[in-house]
């Protein structure tokens, strides 16, 4: 059998200067400590712990490490390594190898203390409230630093030939008239300040260790010599008290590192190698500490001692910084180590019992079996007859056996006094059948009158009676009962359940009901326990409860929201009530006056998760919780109720980064409010919080008030409050700690005061007064024009709305009239081509179809007008010989002219000849001008006439109508019209966009009156126009040009309209769309029905929808091929239509082409941004969107055939035709790639990782390449075998399995089918030649 050693984990607990536990902590590298080798430690007078080490230095502050491994002085990093000495004052001194600092954490200010312009260098640093003093070893100087004012000045210079090497300097009853100066060799030396006279105290002697000198509160000096360690009187003249040695007490003869005082006259003594132990002053013995036997505590080089609450902290040679806190809890960590393997595992308590002698506590382990406790010395044996037993229930059996259950075995019997399992003659156990071999919720317990309890057997409790008969228990149908809600009493049972609180008679195992739990406000109760008054109190995760036996009322008492959440209770003899709780704390609440006291981290609570599956009270008063670790003990018989409150005071306020100095200020002085300037944007309070040891963190809660208005409140344990830029006015910035007892009250830390602005100021307000009036005078004076511009200003305002409502109503009209002239353009210019039709006057026709395209053109200009859309990219200049192609357009105007009597007459400068011009603008100008010249004469003539200077070409229209009486400018401004009255039809617009056109020409017009009647109207046209021809074309989607409305009407070639995405697989074959299907979809009914007989011979199936919302339907029921959509349409838009279409992955791969009478880009780039595939302006050329559909299509097919002939082994993202294609076929081909090996691979893992039906899969892959998801998987396969044939050195048997291929023979037979090579010969012609056929 295997031997196991029990260890107490970390450190062995003991009880050294009190009865109270030690709880030890250690703070190492793995804290973020710089150094495990601690030499040197010093407290602040703001509660900071200085550490410091061969590295550098350490900080802690509030439970916050900072590591200061360099300090900035003058803008250069000093390094801080080898620390010396530290010294706090009013700042702090520190001494490293080659220098002394002078350093103001605070304000993160620092200064090098030079002698004559060298640095200085000293082994320990003396220092009160005022000055400090070190000797220079290298200069032979006792210096003295004056901490207010920064000054250095020279105690003392002796001769060099003394060559004194003093390690330590000693202060007489804190005296700043005598020191004394110890060194090794000599021993110590007496100084007097007033004089300087030094002398060698011969009495002490020499050889000495003088780092470790110390003189105690009733100045007695401690020397440790030669012959052991000295006490000396000082003020006897330095005679010996007494010698402590190695042969009259247990001091080690070993080096001292350091010593300090303890109450009660007690100094402790840290050994280098030896450990600590306590000297007695009074008794003169030395007595050991039984840290001495643990290692970490065996080279304690410095240490601190809190006299308040005996708590030390330590700082080590290699053992970082360890910490004892004597204190009534103690966590009691237990691991076993087994020597065979050496591993150590922590031992969890999962029950206890205690017999009646009182003098054993029996703790079932889980894995460990029993232990046998004794808690008078603490010891504890684990009885091997139950190793590797997980024991969850104990009770008694007789005087001399226990009754235990194994979680796994069941119910076994223990003698007590051998620790052996014995055979008993037991009760049937056969009601245990329904377990099996689990046992894990069995619980036993004893009823006063012998009769044992079972709980959790199945669903089912029973009671054993003595003379082994079973009696059911009847629970309410409860099948589960927490062993910590099971509360025995003299004559009867209580358990608790979530259904409420019963009773089980001890005799008779009858129950009653004492109360039943509102199930909406009660339940999941977890803990429970009776005190002496009989009074059940019981726990949820959020609330005390205390249920009255005797009134049988139950009531909430302490809520959980400041402890965290509840977990188990126990009650120890003055019914004080004990609560653990989710947050690692211990509350302890008394009910007679209500209060409670929470027990943290800094009272030795150091341990894993409390459990809630059981707690024990044992009968000698200590209340165990059981935790991850193993147990909390609380001696309730020593508890300490002592308030841990600390003093919290503001140390720095940064604004902006800058430093503000802060009043320093004693207790009993009123703190002076701060004043800070208004200019800022960040404001930071840095506070501390004086807490004997700062590695623990203590909860602050931040209120800050303007006035008594409260404006902030944070809690956290960060010292320092950031603030962003606050109103002028008075603060008061209050702080909190959380306690024992719950938060302190508020206390003032910093009233400060911002500052007003000027502007909020007096004499501000009187500068402002003074300019009121000034203004007051000025605003009299210009009120009238004031009324008179808001006048103006309105009248303006309604001119305005009324010339909106033309611009909306002349779009509305130019956006409606487009559908019409679609539907005549298409059938007249298939006329003009086709002039099939014999005796038809194919002339009058032309001019049908001329006057079409000039009503489109006219349709641009008011659209143009209206939103101001011409720039100069829009010119188009051509060589035209001006006077045949003007006569041209005049014909046109010549049936409006007889119609009217008049007579047109053009007459040309023939010298002209050739001239560079953009058609377009000018036409539309001509076109204008002659239509009004004809719209305001009633007879006489009109003259066209053109005429060429050096530099100019000038084309004037004559008329003998009415002519004009106002400003001849005023006719060319937007909606002006000089009689509005009139019955001649107008909007006003024509000259000013006829100008607007000219003048991007770099031309002009101009208006005259001529000199009998009538008017002329003239256009300069720059001869050389110095214009850059710069033609926007339209692009859509797929890179395809889209054709204006002009070039559909001017141009019939089908290059203008054919998309030129993809060229490289479009080629001048034939593509037939007769086996297609297309969707129309437009709200005007003579659109769906032209479009569909134009194209009823070219697509299989000609669908049509009124509305997006129709067209939805229609798509998810006949699946076209292609859609073609209006925009502007009820219900659904084709925008909308369009982005619905391609973000469903089941209908993106369907091309949309937009049909619309709003060619503006803005709704061009609206639809591209919405996935449409082409854009085509209304009117539209039949032929030429056709083949827009067809490319599309063609497109498409171009894929799916170079797929089929292996142009390319997988789908790539380039591909595809929408995002949501895109996205499909990227997660597609990652998890065919990533799963390649499976072969097992399938459409129905396909589709379950894709989240798409079986249909939806096998459209998209026909649409996209048209193929079968299996065949595509095939094909990514043998890609992926080719790669590795060609570059790797793989078997074709592994590559067989790396491609999803169970069998090399199959592998062999796909590829060749695949490649027309077998796996061997397609290696041997590509290995590494880095190529893939």
């Amino acid at each position: 059998m295997k031997k196991y050693i029990l260890l107490l984990s970390f450190l062995m607990f003991f009880t050294l200067i009190r009865a109270n536990f030690a709880q030890i902590s250690q703070i190492t590298t793995t804290e973020g400590l710089s150094s495990q080798n601690v030499s040197i430690m010093e407290k602040d007078k703001y509660g900071r712990l200085w550490v410091g080490s061969s590295i550098g230095l350490d900080i802690f502050n509030n439970g916050k490490l900072i590591n200061l491994q360099t300090i900035e002085v003058d803008g250069t990093s000093i390094l801080t390594g080898q620390i010396k000495s530290i010294a706090c004052g009013e700042r702090t001194l520190i001494a490293s190898k080659s220098n002394v600092i002078d350093y103001d954490y605070d304000r993160k200010q620092a200064e090098i203390i030079k002698y004559n312009g060298t640095d200085i260098t000293t082994e320990h640093i003396l220092i009160n409230d005022t000055c400090a003093f070190f000797y220079d070893n290298t200069k032979n100087i006792l210096f003295k630093y004056l901490m207010k004012d920064r000054e250095l000045k020279v105690v003392s210079e002796f001769p060099e030939e003394k060559d004194y090497r003093f390690l330590k300097i000693l202060a007489v009853d804190g005296s700043e008239k005598i020191l004394l100066l110890a060194e090794n060799e000599r021993g110590i030396f007496r100084l007097h300040l007033d004089n300087g006279a030094i002398f060698n105290i011969n009495a002490i002697g020499g050889n000495i260790n003088a780092k470790s000198t110390f003189i105690d509160s009733d100045l007695n000096l401690w020397v440790q010599t030669e012959r052991g360690l000295n006490v000396y009187e000082i003020h006897s003249g330095y005679s010996l008290l007494h010698n402590y040695n190695s042969q009259n007490s247990i001091l080690p003869n070993l080096p001292i590192n350091c010593m300090e005082e303890i109450p009660n006259q007690e100094v402790m003594i840290c050994t280098r190698g030896g450990g600590v132990f306590i000297a007695n002053t009074p008794e003169k013995r030395i007595r050991n500490t039984n840290i001495t036997k643990d290692d970490c505590f065996n080279n304690v080089q410095c240490m601190l001692v809190n006299d308040k609450r005996l708590e030390m902290i330590y700082g080590t040679a290699s053992n970082g910084i360890l910490q004892t806190l004597y204190t009534f809890i103690y966590t009691k960590n237990e691991t076993i180590v087994d020597t065979n393997t050496n591993t150590r595992t922590a031992i969890v308590t999962l029950c206890a019992f205690q017999n009646k002698e009182k003098d054993f506590v029996w703790f079932g382990t889980a894995g460990y079996g029993i232990a046998k406790y004794l808690e008078k010395t603490n010891s504890v044996e684990y009885l091997e007859s139950t190793s590797k037993m997980r024991v969850v229930s104990i009770c008694e059996y007789d005087d001399d056996h226990l009754y235990f259950i194994d979680d796994s075995k069941g119910l076994m019997v223990l003698n007590k006094n051998s620790g052996e399992i014995v055979q008993k003659k037991t009760f049937n156990q056969n009601i245990f059948s329904s377990l099996g071999n689990n046992f894990t919720d069995v619980r036993l317990h004893n009823a006063d009158n012998g009769n044992i309890l079972l709980f959790n057997i199945g669903g089912k409790h029973y009671m054993i009676k003595q003379d082994g008969s079973q009696i059911q228990l009847e629970l309410g149908g409860v099948d589960y009962i927490f062993e910590t809600n099971i509360i025995k009493f003299e004559d009867y049972t209580v358990v608790v359940n979530d259904n409420g609180i019963f009773s089980i008679n001890h005799n008779d195992a009858s129950v009653e009901t004492l109360y039943v739990f509102d199930s909406d406000k009660i339940h999941n109760i977890t803990s429970s326990a009776a005190d002496s008054l009989g009074n059940i109190w019981l726990v949820k995760p959020d609330m005390l409860l205390k249920y009255n036996m005797e009134e049988r009322t139950l009531a909430e008492i302490l809520p959980a929201d400041r402890m965290g959440f509840y977990n188990s209770i126990q009650i120890d003899p003055l019914n004080r009530i004990w609560l653990s709780s989710r947050q690692n704390r211990i509350i302890c609440f008394e009910p007679n006056s209500m209060s409670y006291h929470i027990y943290t981290k800094n009272d030795g609570i150091n341990t894993g998760e409390f459990q809630y599956y059981y707690t024990y009270k044992s009968q000698s008063g200590f209340i165990y919780f059981p935790h991850a670790f193993g147990l909390l003990v609380i001696d309730t018989e020593e508890i300490e109720h002592n308030h841990n409150h600390y003093d919290i005071r503001c140390t720095s306020i940064l604004l902006d980064g800058q430093y503000v100095n802060v009043p320093q200020v004693s207790d009993s002085e009123e703190i002076i409010p701060v004043s800070l300037s208004n200019k800022f944007n960040s404001l930071s309070i840095s506070v501390s919080i004086n807490s004997f040891n700062p590695t623990n963190p203590v909860a602050i809660r931040y209120t800050l008030k303007k006035g008594s208005k409260v404006i902030y409140s944070n809690i956290t344990s960060n010292t320092t409050l950031n603030l962003e830029r606050l109103s002028f006015g008075q603060y008061s910035l209050y702080t909190q700690q959380l306690c024992r007892e719950g938060w302190t009250e508020a206390q003032l830390t910093l009233p400060f005061v911002i500052n007003r602005p000027f502007i909020n100021s007096v004499p501000a307000f009187i500068l402002l007064f003074l300019l009121f009036i000034a203004f007051g005078i000025a605003i009299a004076k210009i009120s009238m024009s004031i009324k008179q511009i808001s006048t103006d200003r309105i009248l303006k305002m309604q001119e305005n709305m009324h010339k909106d409502e033309k611009i909306n109503l002349m779009t509305n009209i130019a956006h409606e009239l487009r559908t019409p002239l679609s539907l005549m353009y298409n059938p007249v210019k298939d006329l003009l081509e086709e002039r099939a039709v014999k005796n038809l006057d194919y002339e009058r026709i032309e001019r049908i179809f001329n006057q079409i395209n000039k009503m489109n053109t006219l349709v641009d200009s008011i659209l143009n007008t209206s939103r101001n859309e011409l720039n100069v990219a829009d010119i188009e200049l051509e060589s035209t010989e001006i006077n045949n192609w003007l006569g041209g357009l005049l014909q046109d105007f010549k049936i409006d002219c007889a119609g009217k009597g008049l007579h047109l007459i053009f007459s040309p400068d023939t010298s002209i000849g050739n001239v560079e011009i953009d058609k377009k603008f000018v036409e539309i100008a001509i076109n204008n001008l002659v239509t009004n010249a004809i719209k305001y004469s009633e007879s006489g003539h009109i003259i066209v006439s053109t005429l060429k200077t050096d530099t100019t070409l000038i084309i004037a229209v004559k008329d003998e109508g009415r002519g004009f009486l106002c400003n001849p400018e005023d006719l060319f401004k937007r909606y002006y019209r000089e009689q509005e009255n009139d019955n001649i039809t107008g909007y006003g617009l024509g000259l000013s966009y006829a100008r607007l056109l000219i003048r991007m020409l770099n031309g002009d017009i101009k208006a005259s009156k001529n000199s009998d009647k009538g008017s002329t109207f003239t256009i300069y046209l720059p001869l050389h126009a110095n214009i850059e021809s710069q033609k926007a074309i339209t692009i859509d989607s797929n890179g395809a040009h889209i054709p204006d409305s002009n070039e559909i009407s001017n141009d019939n070639s089908d290059t203008n309209i054919i998309q030129k995405q993809n060229q490289q697989f479009i080629d001048e074959t034939d593509f037939d769309t007769k086996n297609m299907s297309l969707l129309i979809v437009d709200d005007q009914e003579d659109i769906l029905e032209f479009i569909s007989k134009e194209y009823s011979l070219l697509f299989s199936a000609i669908y049509t929808a009124h509305d997006g919302k129709e067209a939805l339907d229609v798509i998810k029921s006949k699946m076209p091929n292609v859609v073609v959509s209006d925009i502007m349409m009820p219900k659904m838009t084709g925008f909308d239509l369009c982005k619905k279409i391609k973000t469903d992955v089941e209908l993106s791969h369907i091309p949309v082409i937009l049909l619309t009478s709003r060619t503006d880009p803005k709704n061009q780039d609206m639809g591209y941004k919405m996935g449409a595939d082409a854009f085509i302006p209304k009117p539209f050329d039949s032929k030429a969107l056709y083949k827009v559909i067809r490319s599309q299509l063609r497109n498409r097919y171009e894929i799916r055939r170079q797929y089929a002939s292996s142009f390319f082994s997988e789908i790539s993202e380039d591909q595809t035709f929408s995002a949501a294609d895109e996205e499909f076929v990227q997660r597609l081909n990652k998890f065919i790639k990533d799963n390649i090996a499976d072969q097992e691979l399938n459409v129905e893992k396909i589709t379950e990782y894709m989240g798409v039906s079986r249909t939806t899969l096998f459209n998209k892959m026909s649409n996209l390449i048209g193929s079968s998801a299996n065949k595509y998987i095939r094909r990514i396969r043998m890609n992926e075998a080719k790669e590795l044939l060609s570059k790797t050195d793989i078997p074709i048997g592994e590559i067989a399995l790396k491609t999803g291929f169970s069998e090399s023979q199959y592998f062999s037979t796909v590829f060749k089918q695949e490649t027309g090579l077998t796996p061997s010969q397609f290696k041997d012609q590509n290995y590494k030649k880095g190529t893939i056929n």
